[in-house]
């Protein structure tokens, strides 16, 4: 049996979105194969290993964690029978791998998976440097300049640069200019400006989630996400259907009739094989493996544009990622296997090289 830790919360704004996603992947483990470590990230950062330890910082994260251990005949998910009472208490004699689920700073951007390196556990997702580049955008735009695949026109700030609307209309070559901290996930923080005064209170804003900005044109379009699987399988194509001026974080969790999603996306199929494997050469460009959300931007005309890739997409009940993949014939509880089988395989893998030198 695979003792699985699953490693959820964290100081991010989406942490609470992370709880939900936690939810739905332990509701879905099988029974017969896992037993559940569960390790909650509070929003000053501090580890709690094992129920008891998260029900002394909250209740309610507890409680939410072992309803979703209970199985409709009655049965329940077990726990693991021995857990360190820190992070530094060898975790690896603990769990056999390690099922992150951290949206966002500190858990999607490479500083979790660097620390499951170094403690030499085997993680499920991309690793350091895909998740890094992926949840920088600004990086991540960068490195898909060197590619033929199509993104938005773009321009990136940094606190303290000198900046005007008109300047970067002109760079962007629109009068609607989407302003987006670089690090982050939701939309938090994303603002639509479409004038002088707005840019400047977009910018504000931006400024509270991160020093570095992204200012990118608006394209009307619709929004097209595919999965990526392992390293080279791409699920069918899903839409989202928005009922506002773009997929803000309300339109994402908070209103239900804001969005839809369409599975398999009604496109034509030359446009949805096109989309997968843009997906499948971006992830491979930047080194992104194991699992990611790719999402496109599909103007009118038929043009594609690769809006962004997340590492650690969502898992919630109304998130695209397990349905898409749903609708290619993997259910949800045989992705997670699928997910965990990857990770062992690309840590043997790893293991196998030389990480030392002598004469």
């Amino acid at each position: 049996m695979i003792k699985l830790g699953v490693v959820f919360g964290g100081r991010s704004t989406e942490h609470e979105i992370s709880i939900l996603s936690a939810e739905s992947v332990v509701r879905n483990l099988d029974e017969s194969r896992y037993r559940l470590l569960p390790i909650f990230i509070d929003k000053d950062g501090l580890f709690h290993i094992g129920f008891d330890a998260i029900a002394r910082h909250s209740r309610n994260v507890a409680d939410t964690m072992l309803n979703a251990c209970v199985r409709a005949d009655g049965g329940s998910l077990q726990e693991c029978d021995v857990f360190p009472d820190s992070i530094s208490d060898r975790l690896g004699d603990f769990v056999d791998i390690v099922f992150p689920i951290v949206h966002g700073y500190g858990g999607e951007d490479g500083a979790l998976q660097g620390l499951l390196r170094s403690f030499n556990i085997p993680f499920v997702g991309a690793d350091i440097t895909g998740s890094s580049v992926c949840m920088d955008k600004a990086v991540q735009k960068q490195l898909l300049k060197s590619s033929d695949i199509p993104q938005a026109r773009f321009m990136i700030f940094h606190r303290g640069d000198e900046v005007s609307y008109d300047t970067v209309t002109a760079c962007v070559g629109t009068s609607a200019i989407f302003v987006k901290p670089a690090n982050g996930g939701s939309s938090v923080g994303i603002t639509l400006a479409k004038s002088a005064d707005e840019f400047s209170d977009a910018v504000a804003t931006a400024l509270n989630y991160d020093d570095k900005l992204v200012f990118e044109e608006y394209i009307p379009c619709r929004e097209i996400e595919c999965g990526l699987l392992a390293d080279s399988e791409i699920s069918v194509c899903g839409e989202i259907i928005v009922r506002k001026q773009f997929y803000d974080y309300d339109a994402k969790y908070v209103e239900p009739d804001a969005s839809e999603l369409s599975i398999p996306a009604d496109i034509p199929v030359e446009i949805s094989e096109k989309i997968r494997q843009y997906a499948l050469k971006a992830c491979r460009l930047i080194g992104c493996d194991g699992m990611a959300r790719v999402d496109f931007l599909l103007r009118a005309d038929g043009q594609v544009f690769l809006n962004e890739i997340n590492t650690i997409p969502g898992f919630t009940s109304i998130s695209m990622y397990a349905k898409v993949w749903n609708q290619s014939g993997i259910g949800f509880s045989d992705l997670i296997d699928r997910l965990v089988d990857f990770a062992f395989e690309r840590y043997q893998r790893h293991n196998r090289l030389k990480h030392s030198y002598t004469r």
